[in-house]
C-alpha cells in the first residue's frame, strides 16, 4: 500500500477502505474459477505490519471520537480491525476485549453494524459465512472469529489433527477442500469441544487445511502472507511445528504420485467371477472364539463406527451421549460412549439373533439405529467358521474357506445338519443355543469330504492362496479378509502350483486380465490409492479358455488412520476409557461422568492430574499410584481424594482443563483432556482478601439483555436478580448463581463458602416455599431441583454438602405437599436421626392404613436389606409395587415403578419424562398417596444399608 498521509482520521479510512476493496475485489475474482467453497476471509488483508498499525490506530480514533457516521463509510478497515481481534480471540469474552483495546466502544459502539458489514462483505467478495452451533448461538461474534481463519488458541489442535490424519490423505481429498474438511471434522471426537464446534464448519476447516498442507505459496486456498503467518504462529511451539511439517511432508509425498481417481469401494452383490460371498462392511463387529476353563466363549469386537461420522457427523453426537446395547450380551447396556473407543470386546452369551440389530442406541432416533443396523451385522448362519490363530485363540474366517493341513472351529446352529466328516471333533462351548466342532482339515481331502462341507457352506481351496506381503497387515484372517490403514502399501501375493495360461482379476466390478507365464508360481500385486472401505477382489487362474481351474475371493478394507480418544497405540496394553466419550472437566469432576482403565490385572501404574490454565499453563499436578485395571465403579473414589487434597481446591475453579494420564514403563501410556466446554455464558470466582469471594459473569453472547439471578442456601428456590455486568458478593454459605441469555442458554454454578461460617451454621434446614398442592407446582419443585442438580460445583467440598442439603429438602418438601404433614413429621425424624435404621418400622407405619397397604409395606421393609443397589431396588420394587399400579389404572406403564422412586429421590429427573405420561403418573400418585410413600420408605430404607457413594448414585 502506498504511504497513508494522516491529514485526518476519516481521509486515512478512506483511503484504507479503497485499498482493501480492490484488494478483496482481486482475490475474489482470483477464487472465483475455484468454485463457492472457497471462500474469501477478511485476515486476508495483505497489509504489512506498518499498515495494519495505522489501521488500528485509525479505527480506535474513529471510536474514541463519537463513532459518527461519516466514518461508517469506510466500513472495511472495522471488518479487518474485528477480524485481527477474533484471530487473538482465546475463547474468553470477546466483546469484553473489543472494548478493552477500543477506547468508548462500550459508550458508542455497535456490535449489529459490525455483524452487518460482515454480511455485507460476504456479499461483496465472497467471503466465507459461518456454519453450525457456534454461527447459530454467536449470531454476531461467529462474523470475526470465523473470518479470522484460524484463531490462535486452536491452531496446535488442527497441527496435530492434521498429523494424525496424513496416512490417509488422498490426491483426490487434497484437491476437495469440502470432501477433506467433512473427513477431518469426523475424526476429532478427541478434541476439546472448543475445537469440534470449531470443526462442525467443515467448508472452512477444509480450505484452512488444504491451505497449510499446500506446498510453498502455491496454495489457491488461502493468501501466501496469510498462509505463512499461520505456519510461522504454528512453528513457535516445537510440537505443533514438527507435527504440521510431518503432515506436509505426507501430503507433499501424495502429490508426488499424481493425480488419479482411486478405486471405489463397493458394497455390491459379487459378480460370478469373484466369489458368492457379499464383502463385509468395514463397520461390521469381528468376531473371536477364545478358550477358558475348557470351554470356547464367543466375543465380539466392538465395531469401529467412525467411518459412519465421516458422511454423517450427527451419529457421532448420539455415539457420544447415548448407552449401546449390544445384541447376545448378557447385563446392563454398554456406557455412554463406549462405541467411540474400537478395539474393545465384549463377550456373547448367546449368538447375535439374524432378526434383531447387532447393535443399538437406548433413546437414539429411529434412523440412526436403523443406519447402526444396516452398518453392524453379524454374518448370518446358521453355520460359522474360525480359524485357530494360536493356542486357545480362533479368529471368524468371513469367507467360510478352509485349506489343507489347517485348523478351525466350526459353530452350528440348531437347525444345521452335521456334515458326516471323521475328523470333525466335538467341543465344549458356551454360547446358549449352539454347537462347536473343531476340524484338523487333513492334508488330502477326499471327494466325499469335499461335498460335505460345501453342502453345508464351507469351501475348500487348495490350488490357490492369496495373501498380503510387505508391510504388515493391519489386519488378515488367514483366509479371505485383510486390512490395511490408508497411506499404508497395500500389496499381495498370488500363489498357485497350477500351470496356468492366464491370471483373471476384479476388483470394484472392474475386470483385469494378465498372463500368468509358464512355471511361475506366484505373482505381486501393489494397490494404490484405494479408497476408505471395503474392496472386493476375485482371482481366477485359467488352464483353458473355459471354466477357471481355480478360484479365490479376497476382501479388503482400508481403514482410516484413528485418533485414539483415549490417547493409546494399539500395540500398548493400558486404555483410559470415559463415559460419556467426551466429558467436560466439571462433568468429571462433579460425577456426572465416569473413567475406567484397563491394564494387566494386578499391574500399579502411574496416575497423573494435570490442572491447566486458559492459555495452557500448568497450574498444578497430582500423581498417585493406581492397580490396574481401574472400574468405573473406583473411579469416584479416587476422583474424590484428588478433590480433596488442597492443591487441586485452590486452582480448580481457575482451571480451564485437565488432562487424565495413566503410564507404566513397558506397559504402555494413555491419556485424556477435559476442558469446561464451550458455553456462551461462564461464571468466574475469584478470591478476596479475608475469606470471601466475588463471582462476575463471562457472557460470550450477542445479546445485552442476559439475565443473572441469586439464589441462597437457605430459600434456595427464591431468586435475587443481580445486574448483568455486577460483580456480585458471594454470602458466607454459598448459593447459586443462574445466568440466562436472550435465546435460551444457561449457566448455572454453585458458589464456594466460607467454612467457618459453615461451621457456625450447623446443620441448618433449607426454606423451600411451596403454594398450592398441584402437578404444576410439583414440576415447578422438579425445576429448582434440577437447576441446584446440575450445576457447576466448586472445588470446596463445604459447598458440595451444602447442595446435597439443598436437594434433599426439595425432595422432602414435594413429598410432604403430596403425601401430608403426618408423614412429613414422621419422615423428618428418620432423615435426622443418628440411627435411622431405628425409625424405618415407623415409616412402614405411616405408608397407609388398611391389610393391603400395610402388606405392601410389608413386604418393601422386608427386602431393604436387599436392594443395597440400584439395579436391585428398581428390580424388587417394581416387582411389589406393579400390582398396586394396576388397580390404580397404571396396568402396562412399565415405566411407572422407576418415575415413583425418581419422584421420591431424584425429583429432577422426572423432567425427562414424556408430559402426557408424567402428568398420568402425578395425578394418580396425588390421589392414591400410599403409592408415593411405599417409594419414598423403599428409597430412604434402602439408602440406610448403602455405603455413602452408593446411595450418592441410585435413587
Amino acid at each position: 500500500m502506498e504511504q497513508v498521509v494522516p491529514v485526518g482520521i476519516n481521509t486515512v479510512l478512506e483511503q484504507l477502505h479503497q485499498h482493501l476493496d480492490t484488494h478483496f475485489r482481486a482475490l475474489a475474482e482470483a477464487r472465483r474459477p475455484l468454485g463457492t467453497d472457497i471462500p474469501v476471509f477478511a485476515l486476508e488483508h495483505g497489509l504489512d505490519a506498518i499498515d495494519l498499525d495505522k489501521l488500528h490506530d485509525a479505527v480506535r480514533a474513529a471510536v474514541a471520537q463519537g463513532f459518527p457516521i461519516k466514518y461508517k463509510k469506510w466500513w472495511l478497515p472495522f471488518v479487518v480491525y474485528a477480524a485481527e481481534l477474533g484471530y487473538r480471540y482465546v475463547g474468553g469474552e470477546y466483546w469484553q476485549t473489543f472494548e478493552d483495546e477500543t477506547p468508548r466502544w462500550d459508550e458508542v459502539g455497535d456490535r449489529d453494524w459490525i455483524g452487518y458489514k460482515f454480511i455485507e462483505f460476504a456479499d461483496k467478495y465472497g467471503g466465507v459465512r459461518p456454519r453450525g452451533a457456534f454461527a447459530r448461538h454467536f449470531s454476531i461474534i461467529a462474523w470475526p472469529i470465523t473470518h479470522a481463519v484460524l484463531p490462535i488458541y486452536l491452531q496446535r489442535n488442527l497441527a496435530q489433527l492434521l498429523f494424525d490424519f496424513r496416512s490417509a490423505l488422498t490426491s483426490d481429498l487434497l484437491n476437495d477442500p469440502e470432501a477433506l474438511g467433512a473427513r477431518l471434522a469426523s475424526r476429532t471426537s478427541a478434541f476439546t469441544e472448543r475445537f469440534r464446534i470449531f470443526c462442525e464448519n467443515t467448508a472452512l476447516l477444509g480450505s484452512v487445511a488444504a491451505a497449510l498442507l499446500g506446498e510453498g505459496d502455491e496454495s489457491p486456498y488461502l493468501l501466501p502472507s496469510t498462509q505463512q503467518r499461520l505456519v510461522e504462529s504454528l512453528s513457535r511451539e516445537s510440537e505443533s511445528r514438527r507435527w504440521l511439517t510431518s503432515a506436509r511432508q505426507a501430503a507433499s509425498r501424495v502429490r508426488a504420485k499424481g493425480f488419479r481417481a482411486p478405486a471405489k469401494a463397493t458394497s455390491t452383490a459379487p459378480s460370478p467371477a469373484a466369489g458368492r460371498v457379499s464383502p463385509p462392511q468395514p463397520t461390521d463387529p469381528k468376531l473371536q472364539l477364545r478358550r477358558d476353563d475348557g470351554q470356547w466363549q464367543l466375543y465380539a469386537a466392538l465395531p469401529d463406527l467412525t467411518p459412519i461420522g465421516a458422511r454423517l457427523p450427527e451419529v457421532i453426537e448420539e455415539l457420544r451421549g447415548r448407552r449401546a446395547i449390544i445384541d447376545g450380551v448378557e447385563g446392563p447396556p454398554l456406557a455412554r460412549g463406549r462405541l467411540l473407543f474400537p478395539g474393545q470386546s465384549v463377550r456373547l452369551a448367546r449368538w447375535p439373533r439374524a432378526e434383531a440389530p447387532f447393535v443399538q442406541l437406548v433413546g437414539a432416533p429411529a434412523q440412526v439405529n436403523r443406519l447402526l443396523a444396516d452398518q453392524c451385522v453379524v454374518r448370518g448362519g446358521p453355520v460359522w467358521l474360525f480359524r485357530q490363530r494360536m493356542r486357545g485363540l480362533a479368529d471368524e474366517v468371513k469367507g467360510r474357506v478352509v485349506r489343507p493341513g489347517q485348523t478351525y472351529n466350526m459353530i452350528l446352529g440348531q437347525s444345521a445338519p452335521m456334515p458326516d466328516i471323521p475328523w470333525a471333533e466335538e467341543t465344549a462351548v458356551d454360547i446358549s443355543g449352539m454347537r462347536s466342532f473343531v476340524l484338523r482339515v487333513p492334508d488330502q481331502l477326499s471327494d466325499a469330504e469335499q461335498s460335505a462341507l460345501v453342502a453345508i457352506g464351507i469351501s475348500v481351496v487348495t490350488d490357490l492362496a492369496v495373501q498380503p506381503v510387505g508391510v504388515v497387515a493391519s489386519a488378515w484372517d488367514g483366509e479371505g479378509g485383510i486390512e490395511w490403514l490408508a497411506g499404508e502399501r497395500a500389496a499381495i501375493a498370488i500363489i498357485s502350483d497350477i500351470d496356468a495360461r492366464r491370471l483373471e482379476l476384479t476388483l470394484g466390478g472392474m475386470p483385469y486380465t494378465v498372463d500368468w507365464l509358464s512355471g511361475q508360481r506366484e505373482l505381486f500385486l501393489q494397490f494404490d490409492d484405494l479408497a476408505v472401505g471395503t474392496h472386493e477382489l476375485g482371482v481366477r487362474l485359467f488352464v483353458t479358455d473355459e471354466s477357471p481351474a481355480a478360484a479365490e475371493t479376497l476382501f479388503i478394507t482400508i481403514r482410516d488412520p484413528q485418533v485414539r480418544p483415549e490417547g493409546a497405540t494399539a500395540a500398548e496394553a493400558v486404555r483410559l476409557l470415559a463415559s460419556p466419550a467426551r466429558p467436560t472437566l466439571a462433568d468429571l469432576w462433579d460425577g456426572r461422568a465416569s473413567l475406567s482403565i484397563e491394564g494387566p490385572p494386578t499391574t500399579m501404574a502411574d496416575l497423573r492430574v494435570s490442572l491447566r490454565s486458559e492459555n495452557g499453563s500448568q497450574l498444578a499436578q497430582i500423581q498417585r499410584s493406581v492397580e490396574l485395571p481401574v472400574g468405573d465403579d473406583v473411579w469416584p473414589e479416587i476422583a474424590k481424594q484428588i478433590r480433596g487434597q488442597q492443591r487441586f481446591q485452590a486452582v480448580y475453579d481457575d482451571a480451564e482443563s485437565v488432562e487424565i494420564a495413566i503410564s507404566r514403563a513397558g506397559i504402555g501410556f494413555a491419556a485424556l483432556v477435559c476442558d469446561r466446554g464451550y458455553s456462551p455464558l461462564r461464571w468466574r470466582v475469584t478470591r478476596q482478601h479475608g475469606n470471601g469471594f466475588h463471582a462476575f459473569l463471562v457472557d460470550r453472547t450477542d445479546g445485552t439483555s442476559t439475565r443473572v439471578e441469586l439464589f441462597t442456601v437457605d430459600d434456595p428456590l427464591r431468586s435475587v436478580p443481580h445486574d448483568r455486568d455486577a460483580i456480585i458478593s458471594v454470602p458466607p454459605l454459598g448459593g447459586l448463581l443462574r445466568a440466562t441469555a436472550d435465546g435460551g442458554a444457561k449457566q448455572s454454578i454453585v458458589m464456594p463458602t466460607q467454612p467457618n461460617e459453615v461451621r457456625r451454621a450447623g446443620l441448618f434446614r433449607p426454606r423451600v416455599h411451596t403454594s398450592r398442592r398441584s402437578p404444576q407446582e410439583i414440576v415447578r419443585l422438579a425445576e429448582g431441583y434440577r437447576m441446584w442438580d446440575e450445576a457447576e460445583l466448586p472445588a470446596d467440598p463445604f459447598a458440595q454438602n451444602l447442595q446435597a442439603r439443598v436437594l434433599e429438602a426439595i425432595t422432602h418438601t414435594s413429598v410432604s405437599l403430596i403425601c401430608g404433614t403426618y408423614w412429613s413429621a414422621v419422615e423428618r425424624r428418620l432423615i435426622d436421626a443418628d440411627d435411622p435404621i431405628h425409625h424405618i418400622g415407623d415409616l412402614q407405619k405411616a405408608v397407609g392404613v388398611g391389610t393391603r397397604k400395610q402388606t405392601l409395606a410389608g413386604k418393601i421393609a422386608h427386602h431393604l436389606w436387599e436392594w443395597s443397589s440400584p439395579g436391585a431396588l428398581l428390580a424388587g420394587f417394581t416387582e411389589v409395587i406393579t400390582p398396586a399400579l394396576e388397580r390404580r389404572g397404571l396396568a402396562g406403564m412399565a415405566t411407572a415403578p422407576r418415575f415413583l422412586l425418581l419422584l421420591a429421590g431424584r425429583l429432577g429427573l422426572i423432567l425427562d419424562w414424556d408430559p402426557a405420561e408424567r402428568d398420568k403418573i402425578l395425578a394418580v400418585a396425588m390421589e392414591s398417596t400410599w403409592l408415593l410413600r411405599a417409594a419414598r420408605l423403599a428409597v430412604l430404607g434402602s439408602r440406610t444399608f448403602m455405603d455413602a457413594d452408593e446411595a450418592a448414585k441410585g435413587f
